[in-house]
């Protein structure tokens, strides 16, 4: 749900400037053909695009192939045969057609966090857009680390050829600072908060939460979001994140502090909807840490049990009290609305977000604390979410002002 409230955020945003705009969405993936976007009474049916390496994909949406073309284009100096090379292709139509070609790389996978593999795939169709002349708009997203030269050697490519960068944290606008090198690149960096803060909060009318909560006994109700991909590795194996703690162990001892130390409910919150049985699901996990508990606890541990959108899912995280994620979206979706969220963080994007807001002390680095540090910090935001939920008040109209500002920078530039 990360991806999608990014995506709805940028759609909102852009047709808030520009209503007559025809959007397109580029997606390096496989998804549906188009995506409705509503909002109140207005409805737009927005394309989408898809590119793809498996050799199963039809030729048109092959990502290899789309290179190949662009790159061909590029050499051939005849504009007629330029252009038949341009037609025969949707993705590189759409491209050459645009005014405007912004990129947000999924929000934090401008890096090779997740492997230089995924990384040089999502480049390459970034090399695509530059093969032809578009200069890429790089919108708020985490820039790094880069622990590969090849890595780096991509990101300063795609980065020095961009008409604008803008990072949503001070580390991500400095390591882009240094990967331009020269003074004028430098000018071309500026800091904006995630998009995603100005999500709409959309509660279904009856969430499917099993057990039901019960208005009486939901006063303190504490969201806890499952991180899927953290929990269902081995206990043994940290993935890439080289991550301090079990983090299956953590969230069990944090629901179990909450259930024995307070009378308040915990409600149990996927953001990630992959399919049951993958290692990315968040519902898997979260069923599990409900089973654990569930027994000993009647009635006090509760689940999201049904795939709701972006909207609807941070419409319920908004019934919360407080919340503790690992999927920083599912963080942003209620530091949004107003609720103190301490982010048990995996990379280095939640300090900086959490900072935009002022609230970078109840980001917890999995990498960096241990387990008895991270649960006893949990506790004792808890414990003074008073004082976060009133500085959250001022922070977030600062932020929702800076995001209007940089979509009318952006207007500016075009």
């Amino acid at each position: 749900m990360g991806v999608s409230a990014l995506s709805v955020s940028l759609i909102h945003g852009f047709l808030k400037k520009w209503p007559e705009a025809q959007i397109t969405l580029l997606v390096s993936g496989q998804c549906e053909d188009s995506y409705l976007f509503s909002k109140d009474d207005y409805k737009v049916e927005i394309p989408i695009l898809n590119n793809r390496l498996s050799p199963r994909e039809p030729l048109e949406k092959n990502l290899f192939w789309m290179l190949f073309l662009a790159f061909l284009q590029r050499i051939i100096p005849i504009t007629s045969v330029k252009k038949r090379i341009i037609r025969s292709n949707p993705f590189l139509k759409a491209l050459c057609r645009a005014d405007f070609v912004g990129d947000i790389f999924s929000g934090d996978s401008f890096s090779d966090i997740y492997g230089l593999k995924t990384f040089l795939r999502l480049c390459l169709s970034r090399v695509v857009a530059l093969f032809l002349g578009k200069e890429l708009v790089m919108l708020p997203q985490t820039y790094g680390p880069y622990k590969s030269p090849v890595a780096k050697l991509m990101a300063k490519y795609i980065v020095k050829r961009s008409k604008l960068m803008f990072a949503r944290d001070l580390e991500g606008a400095d390591c882009i600072r240094k990967l331009m090198g020269d003074a004028a690149g430098k000018k071309r960096v500026r800091l904006c908060p995630d998009v995603a803060f100005e999500l709409e909060s959309r509660l279904p009318d009856s969430p499917n939460i099993q057990p039901r909560l019960k208005k009486k006994a939901s006063g303190l109700l504490v969201g806890i979001n499952v991180n899927g991909l953290l929990y269902n590795y081995p206990e043994s194996d940290g993935g890439n994140f080289d991550l301090r703690i079990d983090y299956r162990q953590l969230v069990h001892e944090v629901v179990d502090r909450f259930l024995r130390e307070t009378k308040a409910h915990i409600l149990l919150v996927p953001h990630t909807f992959a399919d049951p049985g993958s290692i990315e699901c968040d519902p898997d996990a979260c069923a599990k840490v409900q089973h654990a508990f569930g027994n000993c606890y009647p009635g006090r541990v509760h689940l999201v049990a049904q795939e709701y959108n972006q909207h609807e899912i941070k419409g319920i995280i908004g019934m919360c009290s407080f919340f503790v994620g690992s999927r920083m979206h599912a963080c942003i979706a209620a530091i949004s609305q107003g609720i103190p969220a301490v982010g048990v963080a995996y990379s280095k994007k939640f300090k900086g977000v959490f900072d935009t807001v002022g609230i970078g002390e109840m980001v917890l680095d999995a990498r960096q604390l241990d387990q008895e540090t991270i649960v006893g910090n949990v506790m004792e935001h808890f414990r003074n979410n008073v004082d976060a939920r009133r500085k959250l008040k001022g922070t977030i109209a600062t932020a929702s002002n800076h995001l209007s500002e940089t979509y009318d920078f952006i207007a500016s530039m075009s």
